[in-house]
């Protein structure tokens, strides 16, 4: 059964296993995440989900107790940009296309709008139609493209889109 949930404390080890083994399968290649994570990830992964006052926030999708997908939103600063976060998300290859997803991110906002945050962006590869469609179905808006915003890991420069919501 698949089960939304919010990453806690002793999560940070699967949660870093998971990344990685997507970057492993070179499944995220759209992603800024491009090299397996170490040891010092798991650290600060548990220090923030142990902070009082953590910046970042993250969901998880479970199928019984493996990770199979994460969310993650990051507020972009304090004082007069602590009401804004940046989001990303991922899917296991294996469950996509059933709605996880949708459900993760929804989840998300949800949360962020509780804790009050206003605006949510994402910068998506514009090759990446699936979480082009995801953003858009969940009202986020395409503000603008960004020339060679990302590297991939042949070299070649692609275009990204910043996508926006406000919450």
């Amino acid at each position: 059964m698949i089960t939304i949930r919010k990453a806690k404390v002793g999560d940070e080890k699967a949660m870093i296993e998971f990344i990685n083994k997507q970057v492993r399968k070179k499944q995220w290649s759209y992603t800024g995440t491009n090299k397996p994570k170490n040891k010092d990830t798991i650290k600060e992964t548990r220090e923030n989900l142990l902070a009082k006052s953590p910046t970042t926030f993250y969901f998880l999708a479970t199928d019984e107790e493996k990770i199979i997908g994460s969310v993650g939103i990051t507020q972009r600063g304090n004082g007069r940009l602590s009401h804004r976060a940046t989001i990303g998300w991922g899917i296991d290859y294996n469950y996509r296309r059933r709605g996880i997803g949708t459900k993760l991110v929804k989840t998300m906002l949800i949360f962020a709008k509780k804790r009050k945050f206003k605006r949510i962006d994402a910068e998506i590869a514009i090759e990446n139609k699936a979480s082009i469609k995801l953003a858009k179905h969940l009202g986020f808006k395409i503000e603008c493209s960004l020339k060679k915003g990302m590297l991939l890991d042949n070299g070649k420069y692609i275009d990204t889109y910043v996508v926006g919501k406000i919450l």
